[in-house]
């Protein structure tokens, strides 16, 4: 998919689903002071802003990416702003940082990400790299 405003239109199950997990979830998270959040897949942005980012601390910041460069320039467009940005990263490199200055991340979300991967198998290997990331920083 690469058009932000018939995404936007068709991802009532996203923001649904997505919405049900973090009510779910976000309270075993501990948070620290100006942590950093990254929303891998993020789309036009609007589970990034309407949904995760009013659950994370004030003082977070977060950074949504996806494949698309229109999502990207959609999301920037739309919601981009000092305290959430938006950047295009491609999950299916076997480095997915390489693309990105050195950049630090406290928590990684995802929602609806993996199904757009068509190799599968690198889709097993993708958490096992964002878990090591988050494992080493």
């Amino acid at each position: 998919m690469n058009n932000p405003r018939l995404y936007t239109i068709g991802s009532s199950l996203q923001i649904r689903d997505a919405k049900e997990i973090l009510e779910q979830h976000m309270h075993k998270l501990s948070w620290g002071y100006g942590e950093k959040v990254l929303d891998i897949g993020c789309g036009p942005g609007t589970v990034t802003t309407s949904i995760l980012q009013p659950l994370l601390p004030a003082d977070a910041t977060l950074v949504g990416c996806d494949l698309s460069e229109k999502m990207v320039a959609f999301a920037s467009a739309m919601y981009g702003n000092e305290t959430i940005k938006f950047r295009q990263m491609d999950v299916s490199k076997p480095n997915i940082w390489d693309e990105w200055e050195k950049e630090e991340f406290d928590k990684v979300f995802s929602f609806y990400c993996l199904n757009w991967i068509h190799n599968q198998r690198f889709g097993y290997v993708f958490i096992i790299l964002v878990h090591a990331y988050l494992e080493s920083h």
